[in-house]
């Protein structure tokens, strides 16, 4: 879904995980997108046994450090698959993505930005013994607006509006004769901001919400006594969640870093809410090498669909 070529930070962490991240159990992995070239255009195709890949980037103004980047990318397989040529046999996966990225200076003290994630997924495999196939079909769909407001030399506020959606359908036949079908649909505005603010090279404060509205939908059929296809279920839910946090990170000495802070959720569907507290130390052993202690409080809510079959 993301070519390495548009990313510029990425952060993954495990154990008790920094306070404004939540809804998770085990761990995150923050991807960040870069910037274009504000200097110059730049355009790149490549292609490799993953796929075809072909990328531009620039300037939108000699007058600003305004910049755009675009990336897509295309299965080798699905060319090969098109071509008559199996070389994963029965096995037919194929996907393409597209992710662009539009940053705007608007002046010293405000950004501007655009990103979007695009995605399919499809395969098929078949030829077994028992004349089974099954034919599998994703997407996947994000939107998002970014603004930053730097109110001064230590501090900024972050705005982020995004909608979401990803689509799965899943058809499994036997003899040529659709069996069953299974499809789940989840769509997501989120609102968010952020407040951060550096005290000074020792101490850091960041604060914010979250708020999602969530749709979700999943449906499954299969053939009954008399070769119907009949639904076997049909869940589906409207929600909304409620996300703060407030974290503190404080460079005890150049080697060693404390992280604590709160968050706290609020699920509409069944009407619980959470207090999980984070508290970890990192210990940099060296340049390559870190120790790190953590003890927090997490939880996540399953698909909404799934608390309508309680």
């Amino acid at each position: 879904m993301l070519s390495s070529n548009v990313l510029s930070d990425s952060d993954f962490s495990s154990g008790a995980f920094s306070a404004e991240y939540g809804n998770a159990l085990s761990g995150f992995f923050d991807l960040q997108f870069r910037k274009g070239n504000n200097q110059k255009h730049e355009k790149n195709a490549s292609a490799g046994f993953l796929g075809l890949e072909f990328a531009a980037e620039g300037l939108l103004s000699k007058n600003s450090e305004s910049s755009y980047l675009l990336n897509y990318r295309y299965s080798t397989l699905g060319l090969l698959n098109a071509m008559g040529i199996k070389i994963a046999g029965d096995f037919l996966p194929s996907y393409q993505d597209l992710n662009y990225s539009l940053s705007l200076s608007l002046n010293e003290k405000n950004e501007l930005s655009f990103y979007g994630v695009l995605g399919n997924f499809w395969y098929k495999l078949d030829g077994n013994d028992d004349n089974e196939s099954s034919d599998q079909r994703a997407f996947t769909g994000i939107f998002g607006v970014k603004h930053r407001y730097f109110f001064s030399d230590k501090g900024f506020i972050q705005t982020i509006a995004s909608v979401s959606k990803v689509d799965s359908n899943n058809e499994e036949s036997t003899f040529q004769v659709l069996d069953f079908t299974q499809e789940n649909q989840n769509l997501t505005a989120r609102l968010s901001t952020m407040l951060n603010y550096k005290i000074n090279a020792k101490h850091i404060l960041r604060s914010g919400i979250i708020w999602s509205v969530i749709d979700d939908q999943i449906k499954g059929q299969s053939l009954n006594d008399v070769n119907v296809l009949s639904t076997d279920y049909d869940l589906s839910a409207n929600t909304q969640s409620l996300q703060i946090y407030a974290s503190w990170k404080w460079r005890m000495t150049p080697k060693l870093i404390m992280n604590s802070g709160i968050h706290s959720m609020h699920y509409a569907l069944n009407g619980e809410t959470t207090f999980e507290p984070r508290l970890a130390f990192q210990y940099k052993y060296n340049r390559d090498h870190s120790f790190s202690l953590g003890l927090g409080i997490h939880s996540r809510v399953e698909a909404a669909a799934v608390y309508k079959n309680q």
